[in-house]
């Protein structure tokens, strides 16, 4: 049975990928297109040069210090994780790209495959423009 979606945070069907929905948990179904395994940084760690302070990011270099610097960080480390991603075909011939974190998700998706996916509806820079993605959650 499908959840609520007047009280449960899961969204269910392709027609609620709407701006509405941004940062909300949906589930999709669909079938796996294709499907790609790459390296990924989840941490750098930078320092700043008139200070000693050290930063740590998810993406981007710090803009500013508290002492007053501004940019020209230096990077110490980055921290990787196997990612996963996956174009997964809608029933409305969409195509909605998901992205999956951790080692867990590795190996167990192949292509034409039917799936269920939980995850949070992001917006963002793609390769084919601005648009709708997945950050996957669960496989079903």
């Amino acid at each position: 049975m499908a959840p609520n979606t007047k009280t449960s945070p899961y969204i269910q069907t392709h027609e609620l990928l709407r701006v509405k929905n941004l940062g909300q948990t949906i589930q999709v179904h669909g079938k796996v297109l294709s499907s790609e395994e790459y390296p990924t940084v989840t941490e750098m760690k930078y320092e700043c040069p008139s200070c000693g302070a050290i930063f740590t990011s998810e993406r981007n270099e710090p803009r500013r210090c508290s002492c007053g610097r501004r940019g020209s960080f230096r990077l110490l480390d980055k921290t990787y994780t196997d990612a996963l991603c996956i174009d997964l075909e809608l029933k409305n011939g969409k195509v909605l790209p998901v992205y999956f974190h951790g080692e867990e998700f590795l190996g167990k998706i192949k292509e034409n495959e039917r799936v269920l996916i939980s995850g949070i509806l992001k917006m963002g820079s793609l390769s084919q423009g601005e648009g709708y993605y997945l950050n996957g959650e669960s496989l079903h």
